[in-house]
């Protein structure tokens, strides 16, 4: 959910700051086409939208600019089906502590004067809903062939349907959403208007890639049991949970992060223990995350061969981004594919990750350290506690090749102390 809320702040942050220069005449598609995703991407809903862009690619299946339309049409949609679940049972309640728990406003999900119960199994059906409308999104964007397919979007304009009434209006627009979600800039209907990505071949594996990502973050939260922890805590982020204790849901004044039961933080973090109740979903998490590194790969390798300065999403080192101060230099590029390359091998377990509680935390070599892959693919009770102390890695420990030594500080040193902030960005 996390990253999702990332990839749409951080398009939208330059909406209040941002001024583009001129972009470079490409090749466009015929008039219909343009105004078809256009309608889709910029019209009340989404689900119509997705409608017609389909109809039209079951009569003309080579275009890929209505298939790139239509697939980042199905990705805002998945994201219109979190927020409304949300709305709908009245996520989070006006309590600014769980910022320190999800990085969304309390104000980011409008306030649901009547929101429904939520029970474990209506939450488990909103996260497996969510996984599918993503999983839509990219089955189409795999479709894309054309290398050279490039499809300017007005993100700010696109409108989700968060109270279900059918409809996206002003006041759900993206950038509407982006003023609630934040204070410190103030984006507006005519900066939204003006404000445009064109995204291009890079950005499909780009998107792709966060997908999965979110795929993956899906299965690995359904593949555990975390009934417990809904049932101890669901009234700190819902309105409404149906769970046996009903006086946990007993009306506390929020103001300022001033004050709430330390209670529910300790029993929050003590049930941050999990049974496997699916472990084959596990297995396609795993799946999932190569595939993000794949894409990755795929993304750098369309933006070497760019060759234009077109209101660029992803730069390379000789282009332009629409966000301010955005230049990646070739030791960013360098650096990133790196941690790539490192980030797979881990997952193959080749590589193994360094123990904190072992000497081998230094720089050597080879050492004892956590085979990652086998988290995955021989599950275990997950206990939070445990593997902050390094117990709860036990099972998983051997002698073998460590990630490479001073690989973080290099990263540190590449992005300027900003590692997670460019992470979210690249996926």
């Amino acid at each position: 959910m996390s990253r999702f809320i990332t990839l749409l702040i951080a398009a939208l942050c330059t909406l209040a700051v941002c001024t583009t220069a001129p972009a470079q005449r490409v090749e466009t598609p015929n008039d219909q086409e343009v105004l078809l995703v256009k309608a889709a991407l910029g019209g009340e809903s989404l689900v119509e939208g997705e409608k017609a862009l389909s109809a039209y690619l079951a009569e003309h299946p080579r275009s890929d600019y209505v298939r790139f339309g239509l697939g980042l049409t199905q990705f805002f949609h998945s994201g219109e089906v979190l927020f409304s679940h949300l709305y709908r049972y009245g996520f989070l309640r006006g309590a600014p502590f769980m910022e320190w728990v999800v990085p969304i406003s309390p104000s980011s999900v409008p306030q649901n004067p009547q929101p429904e119960e939520l029970t474990y199994a209506k939450l488990n059906e909103m996260v497996e809903s969510w996984q599918a409308a993503v999983a839509k999104s990219e089955a189409t964007l795999a479709q894309i062939t054309d290398d050279h397919v490039k499809l300017r979007v007005y993100i700010g304009q696109v409108r989700l349907d968060i109270n279900g009434d059918g409809q996206g209006d002003d006041s759900e627009a993206i950038w509407a959403l982006f003023n609630r979600f934040q204070g410190r800039f103030n984006a507006s209907e005519e900066g939204a208007s003006e404000f445009a990505i064109a995204f291009d071949r890079a950005d499909v594996s780009w998107l792709r890639g966060y997908c999965h990502f979110i795929m993956a973050l899906t299965d690995i939260a359904l593949a555990h049991d975390r009934e417990a922890l809904f049932n101890h805590c669901s009234h700190l982020a819902f309105a409404k949970p149906q769970t046996p204790f009903p006086f946990l849901q007993k009306e506390y004044e929020y103001r300022d992060y001033e004050w709430m039961p330390v209670s529910d933080w300790i029993a929050f973090f003590h049930l941050m223990q999990f049974d496997v109740r699916e472990p084959q979903r596990l297995l396609s998490a795993h799946e999932h995350l190569k595939t993000v590194i794949a894409m990755g790969r795929e993304m750098w390798t369309h933006i070497d061969a760019e060759s234009d300065n077109d209101r660029e999403w992803i730069p390379s080192s000789i282009q332009n981004s629409v966000i301010p101060g955005a230049e990646v230099t070739p030791a960013i590029r360098d650096t990133w594919l790196m941690f790539l390359d490192e980030a797979d091998l881990v997952l193959d377990g080749k590589r193994l990750v360094r123990f904190w509680r072992m000497p081998e935390w230094d720089d050597r070599p080879e050492g004892t350290g956590i085979n990652l892959k086998r988290v995955f693919t021989e599950p275990r009770r997950f206990d939070l506690v445990l593997w902050i102390q390094g117990t709860g890695a036990a099972p998983y420990l051997e002698q073998g090749t460590l990630t490479k030594p001073g690989l973080w500080g290099r990263m540190e040193d590449a992005f300027n102390g900003r590692v997670f902030r460019w992470g979210f960005w690249f996926n």
